[in-house]
């Protein structure tokens, strides 16, 4: 009895020092005391081209992140959004002169805003000539000569400064209107989730198709978000919480090492390309923390004060900056976790 009460003493002791030591690699930079838990209270995360600002988008405010700097624009005390009357605020995209692209809604209508570090402006009509079917942009990308590509109810649209054009089931081979996710990857091709959990691509000249069931993709699971390594190599989470890498022509699905309880929200990848992974275990039936390191087969655990992670980004420093939404105990957060490993070198 006596050993087995050392045994006890001991462990204990290796796990409150192995708690003080990870505590160490992570600081809450924001909490909010209360969630509306009918959907993902933050709307999305993204890291400027700078390298060293953050966005994060909520129903009430944008948040801005500069070293230990925070800041809040809200409607109430930003002028354009107040005059406009906007809420839902989800950072979308910077174009090349690194101007921050916003979606919104605003009961004047305007369905985009901009930032270009002084002044936020609303995106009327007058300023982006938006066609009238556009009430609400979804995602939005600008490619190597600034194009800017962004999504609708209606399909995918580009607009290269003078005219627009729509990609549509009616004039391509797209395979729905409904778009769930897009982005561009280094070559210029144009990547998109639709309806039903179809990808395509898009080379500027020619579609390709992949239809759920087919490749390696499963039935129904629209793609949430779609990124790239560091070699290019596409991956993307569904909203069923897999993960997916494409090679080789055909989709191969992620495992996490917890059985196949756990539920993908996000992935980002280090300087030396390694795969992290935010799992939110409030919408699987497993505890697996909340964030996971993958480098080949080996699987790296790490827990947060807040295992319910649904946004990541990695900075060019090898920090993570993880947006967290609690289910059960109604809690949002934006976590940064400078441990780990993978820091730029």
């Amino acid at each position: 009895m006596k050993n087995i009460y050392s045994l006890f003493i001991i462990a204990l002791a290796i796990f409150v020092m192995s708690l003080s030591g990870f505590a160490g690699d992570m600081e809450i930079l924001f909490e909010s005391p209360a969630l509306n838990t009918d959907r993902p209270y933050f709307s999305s995360l993204k890291i400027a081209p700078d390298g060293k600002t953050v966005w994060a988008g909520t129903q009430k405010a944008i948040l801005r992140f500069t070293a230990a700097a925070r800041e809040e624009f809200t409607r109430e005390a930003t002028a354009a959004f107040s005059e406009a009357s906007c809420y839902n605020f989800k950072p979308l995209a910077f174009d090349s002169r690194g101007t921050l692209w916003v979606g919104l809604t605003c009961y004047k209508g305007a369905p985009l805003a901009t930032y270009d570090g002084n002044e936020w402006k609303i995106v009327n009509r007058d300023i982006l000539p938006l066609p009238e079917y556009v009430k609400q942009v979804e995602c939005m990308a600008f490619d190597k000569n600034n194009v800017m590509w962004l999504t609708t109810y209606s399909g995918l649209l580009r607009y290269d400064g003078k005219e627009w054009k729509l990609f549509s089931p009616e004039n391509s081979l797209i395979p729905h209107r409904q778009i769930s996710a897009m982005n561009i990857d280094k070559n210029g091709i144009v990547w998109i989730s639709t309806g039903k959990g179809d990808i395509a691509k898009f080379d500027g000249a020619r579609w390709e198709v992949f239809k759920a069931g087919t490749a390696g993709l499963q039935m129904g699971g629209m793609a949430k978000i779609i990124k790239f390594d560091r070699n290019g190599g596409m991956y993307f989470v569904n909203y069923t919480g897999g993960a997916y890498r494409y090679a080789g022509g055909k989709f191969h699905r992620i495992g996490c090492g917890y059985g196949n309880d756990c539920y993908f929200e996000d992935v980002a990848f280090d300087a030396q390309n390694v795969l992290w992974i935010a799992n939110n275990f409030n919408r699987g039936t497993s505890r697996a923390p909340g964030l996971l390191r993958q480098d080949r087969n080996k699987l790296t655990p790490f827990n947060l004060p807040n295992n319910a992670s649904w946004w990541l980004e990695i900075d060019p420093a090898g920090n993570k900056w993880i947006a967290s939404s609690g289910k059960f105990d109604a809690r949002g957060s934006i976590i940064l976790f400078r441990g780990g490993g993978g820091k730029a070198r």
